[in-house]
């Protein structure tokens, strides 16, 4: 699937070490601190969706691509370093180099890079959808000597607030994997068994 600037798709493949991800998910007409603030020049929008699709296409398993998305969002955010949502792919982007190095040094270097920019990204954009639904995924899929769950569960818990408040078919259609992860994580924190029956039904309407 080509992503364009308002249809991404969120990566799954981040372990780095034989964790299973959460799967693969598209994610569309979702709240975008980048939208609202107005699109950037053609040139540096062109390379801000470059990166993306690198971003992407290490995603499935293209190891240079990794490293090409860095160096192509790292060149786009030194033109527009407020935007959030391209830093958390970038540190997401950081997270496959990481999957995919072939030592431990630097997988833990690149793994712990990635998670600055998503975490920064967060700080820039704390109720921006995507940025929470790439941290989520992130943290979800790095091993437990990360010390990442309790991020985890707090972008999961972000996730099904910023949800309710606009709830969609699209969104309903991503949140019911948050809500299933959110029983198994959290059980007592909320109706979770409820919502992911709302979210199921409001998803087939799409």
């Amino acid at each position: 699937m080509k992503p364009t600037h308002r249809a991404y798709v969120f990566a799954a493949a981040l372990s780095l070490a034989g964790v299973p991800a959460l799967p693969i998910v598209t994610l569309a007409a979702a709240p975008s601190a980048h939208a609202a603030e107005g699109e950037p020049p053609p040139e540096f929008k062109a390379l801000r969706e470059e990166g993306i699709a690198l971003h992407d296409t290490a995603r499935e398993g293209d190891e240079s691509a990794a490293e090409r998305a860095v160096e192509t969002l790292e060149r786009y955010l030194k033109r527009f370093p407020e935007d959030a949502e391209a830093r958390a792919y970038l540190g997401s982007a950081y997270a496959l180099m990481g999957r995919d190095a072939s030592s431990v040094v630097n997988k833990m270097r690149y793994a712990n890079r990635g998670l600055r920019h998503l975490d920064s990204a967060l700080d820039a954009a704390p109720r921006g959808f995507p940025v929470r639904m790439i941290r989520a995924y992130v943290n979800s899929s790095l091993p437990k000597l990360f010390g990442r769950a309790d991020e985890a569960l707090e972008d999961m818990l972000a996730l099904d607030e910023i949800y309710r408040e606009a709830p969609s078919p699209m969104l309903a259609r991503m949140m019911i994997r948050i809500y299933e992860e959110l029983q198994d994580r959290a059980p007592d924190a909320g109706p979770w068994a409820e919502r992911l029956d709302h979210a199921r039904a409001l998803s087939e309407g799409e």
